[in-house]
């Protein structure tokens, strides 16, 4: 476990706003976030930036906690039983929403949850080797579709974003896809590349540096990347179902008090927005976004729907 404190002692408190007066004093004590992911990835780096900058402007110390382990469920269990006052945070990858929808139980329920702001989204790829006859995601469902062909898909793991797209692709093309799972998102590359398997899905940042290798066929995101303008959304390309981004997102326990919500959730978009941390948050190749609670939980709930219709049509179980 690794633990970062930021706090800044001598910048001025910002003035009283309205939202000051309902909250009261918060927050009069250090604030936790809780990550459910390990220290030194792209989640740890979204929490460090965002702790320091509210540390500064709260003139409260912001303690950024890994809590990793079993696909994020030890920080959401944390978090959701933690006490609702707004000094615990939980900061998770969609893992999430998708333990609820893949597993027959989880220690926590989203309903113990309540959504505060959606920080960025996490695109994923669909890759093939440079030299592959497919041009396009319909090109490859065509080929899946020819009894001469094994049209592999490789995830980084059973259950992983890219292993619901590739269900999703082949629930809506009716084609013949063999699901391949790895531990990550670069183990699969070798055997991209040397035939072995014919796709795979993986982050734009890994996948546009092997642009001389691989063709990125399709993107699942809200809106194609700047980066590659002509490469569709799966959602474009027909497969709506697959369009899966992955996110990062903050949460606090169920029962904390809206005003504090509130004022949490203002303040973290107001962080977003700031040129210097949406540019950080681009510099991962994702997307920032900074949205309100209410539209967070709209969101979620779209997600959560999504993935529980491929899962549920491809009786995708994990324990």
């Amino acid at each position: 476990m690794r633990t970062v404190t930021y706090c800044t002692e001598n910048e001025e408190t910002p003035s009283s706003t309205p939202a000051n007066a309902q909250t009261g004093t918060y927050p009069e004590r250090p604030i936790r976030f809780i990550l459910s992911a390990p220290a030194g990835g792209s989640l740890d780096a979204l929490g460090r930036v965002i702790g320091e900058k509210l540390g500064t402007a709260w003139q409260q110390p912001v303690v950024v906690e890994s809590r990793a382990g079993a696909a994020g469920m030890l920080a959401a269990t944390a978090v959701a039983k933690a006490p609702p006052d707004g000094y615990t945070v939980l900061l998770s990858l969609a893992s999430v929403v998708q333990n609820t929808v893949l597993r027959r139980a989880t220690p926590y329920r989203l309903q113990d949850l309540t959504p505060v702001s959606l920080v960025a989204t996490m695109p994923v790829v669909l890759a093939v080797r440079g030299d592959n006859p497919a041009k396009s995601l319909d090109g490859l469902v065509r080929m899946a579709r020819e009894p001469q062909h094994r049209v592999s898909l490789a995830s980084w793991g059973n259950g992983s974003t890219g292993h619901i797209i590739s269900e999703a692709i082949g629930q809506k093309s009716g084609a013949n896809f063999i699901h391949v799972a790895y531990k990550g998102e670069a183990e699969p590359l070798p055997d991209l590349l040397g035939g072995r398997v014919t796709a795979a899905t993986g982050s734009p940042g890994f996948y546009l540096s092997q642009l001389k290798d691989v063709r990125i066929l399709a993107v699942a995101a809200p809106a194609r990347l700047s980066k590659i303008p002509d490469v569709p959304t799966f959602e474009e390309a027909g497969y709506p179902l697959a369009n899966l981004s992955g996110w990062g997102g903050f949460f606090v326990p169920a029962g904390t008090p809206a005003p504090i919500t509130a004022r949490l959730s203002a303040e973290i978009q107001r962080i977003v927005a700031l040129p210097e941390v949406a540019q950080r948050i681009r510099s991962m190749e994702y997307e920032p976004v900074g949205s309100s609670s209410e539209a967070f939980a709209r969101f979620i709930e779209k997600d959560a729907a999504q993935w529980a219709a491929v899962v549920k049509k491809g009786n995708i179980v994990l324990d």
